[in-house]
């Protein structure tokens, strides 16, 4: 029992030993490559006073996804969808069909059956 235990031990602390190493050797790597450049003529300040924000700092956007024109104005943003969604629902619906003026409609008031304006012979 002591024995499997004792090799069990010797085989985790080898593996985290090669871990180790090669995360050790990832660093190394990754520390050969950093790059600082130097602030920007703006950015230098003087007598260790703060410098202004940019804009960008102000508005703190984040990472917001561009949009177009159109769709910052609510209603107008709405407007648009309402003019898709009707194009989509003349594909679906067949629409409205015109009645002509000269075509026979029909009795106006409907037929009576009780009423003869015929002449008998």
């Amino acid at each position: 029992l002591d024995d499997d235990v004792q090799e069990d031990f010797e085989l985790y602390s080898g593996a985290k030993k090669r871990s180790d190493e090669r995360k050790a050797m990832k660093n190394a790597r990754r520390g050969q490559g950093t790059y600082t450049r130097p602030p920007l003529e703006e950015e230098r300040v003087e007598g260790g006073a703060k410098r202004l924000i940019n804009n960008e700092i102000l508005k703190n956007r984040g990472l917001t996804p561009r949009r177009p024109k159109e769709m910052k104005n609510p209603r107008k943003k709405h407007r648009i969808k309402f003019q898709r969604a009707l194009v989509r629902r003349r594909g679906q619906v067949p629409g409205e069909r015109e009645t002509r003026a000269d075509a026979y409609g029909g009795e106006a008031t409907g037929i009576k059956t009780r009423i003869t304006k015929s002449v008998k012979l």
